[in-house]
């Protein structure tokens, strides 16, 4: 069967599959870092004030059935925002206040220059912003319970290549998040509503109490522990500008097509 179309009805087609973008289209993320990763053994990784969001905004790619959808903001029971999730087709991508975790593809192998090759976020916060390179895998899988979880992988240094499971993030049932990290416990998110998310980083406590940027350019002179996501309100504030659209200063470099990164993985 042929198909017929107006001059206005192809133009708004043509528009339509140029503008259609899977998630390998979109170029990875790193944290900010004094050059090129891997950086090892200097100082200067991690945002300087509020980290990038909406990553995956142009990705029109569904997202894989396995995949648990826990995108958007989560909070803890006493109410601190610590991250933010972006997913599309099989990416993950975490955002904490000091780093972008970014997964092009959830393959769950270690290693194949589709998981995150990135920095420790503790070692940015507890050791003077330094840059400890780490690379880490994502993988789609369900607990004993049958939720869908986002697990990640990491070598264990053993000489054998062997992997181990280093954190879970499943969805729960009522919407809730549980995280389980084999040392530090297990914590239980709560997601941040569409209209409570935040669009700022302010200081909360210490010497710069109140102090707020809403720019990725932006730099907060308080330490990581005192930083906490806010809603900001934007017509008080003449400087404000999207960290969407200030994104690219921290890409470095293109992803790959999926057909090349299959010819030499």
């Amino acid at each position: 069967m042929a198909l017929h179309f107006s001059t206005a009805g192809l133009a708004l087609f043509l528009c339509a599959c140029v503008s259609a973008k899977d998630a390998i289209d979109i170029p990875r993320v790193n944290t900010p870092a004094p050059g090129p990763w891997p950086q090892s053994n200097t100082t200067g990784c991690g945002f300087p004030g509020i980290p990038v969001s909406d990553v995956l905004a142009e990705c029109t790619e569904e997202m894989v059935p396995e995949a648990p959808d826990i995108r958007g903001y989560w909070m803890t029971p006493e109410g601190h925002i610590d991250e933010r999730i972006d997913m599309c087709g099989s990416r993950w991508i975490d955002v904490s206040a000091s780093v972008v975790h970014d997964f092009p593809v959830c393959t769950g192998v270690v290693g194949d220059g589709l998981g995150c090759q990135d920095y420790s976020g503790p070692d940015i916060i507890n050791k003077d912003s330094l840059c400890s390179p780490i690379v880490t895998a994502c993988k789609f899988e369900n607990d004993d319970d049958g939720n869908g979880c986002v697990n990640l992988y990491a070598p264990t240094g053993n000489p054998n290549g062997e992997i181990s499971k280093v954190v879970s993030r499943c969805l729960q049932p009522d919407g809730t998040m549980i995280w389980i990290h084999p040392s530090a416990g297990t914590v239980v998110y709560t997601k941040v509503p569409k209209d409570e998310e935040p669009n700022c980083m302010m200081c909360v406590g210490g010497d710069h109490d109140g102090v707020t940027v809403t720019d990725v350019t932006a730099e907060l002179p308080c330490p990581y522990e005192e930083r906490q996501w806010k809603k900001c309100d934007y017509e008080d504030d003449d400087t404000t500008s999207s960290s969407t659209h200030q994104m690219d200063i921290y890409i470095f470099g293109l992803m790959l097509p999926i057909a090349f990164l299959q010819l030499v993985r």
